[in-house]
């Protein structure tokens, strides 16, 4: 999505400015991919890890063990929510009331809405 590309667009620019390359690992969303990325990730002694847990993560062990690297780790979109941690993303509770107020506007007042996890900090503050 343009968040996504946007981000990471963002972000190659700046590394490249600070003498950094960025390295993408895609992990279609399948949570023993995104494993064996961070695997890599830490093999290759990056610099950093900026990661968006996948949504169909749901042993989240692997992301406890991480804060006892020596590796920054930055969560964007979707950020564990039990997790104190570093993390780039959308101001959620804003965006889902604006949400209800353009609906509300609209006049529609039976609504209904499905949320994703609720391990993860997008879905708890859009709650909210």
């Amino acid at each position: 999505g343009f968040f996504y590309e946007s981000f990471i667009s963002a972000v190659e620019a700046e590394s490249k400015k600070l003498g950094y390359s960025l390295i993408t690992l895609l992990s279609g969303d399948d949570p023993e991919v995104e494993i064996q990325n961070i695997k890599t990730c830490r093999q290759r002694r990056v610099a950093c890890i900026m990661l968006c847990v996948t949504s169909k993560s749901t042993d989240q062990t692997i992301f406890h063990s991480l804060n006892s690297l020596d590796i920054p780790i930055i969560f964007f979109d979707k950020v564990p929510g039990y997790l104190n941690s570093v993390s780039v993303c959308a101001d959620d509770r804003a965006a889902a009331a604006m949400a209800a107020n353009a609906l509300l506007k609209k006049g529609m007042h039976k609504v209904f809405s499905i949320f994703g996890d609720l391990n993860f900090s997008i879905t708890k503050n859009r709650l909210k």
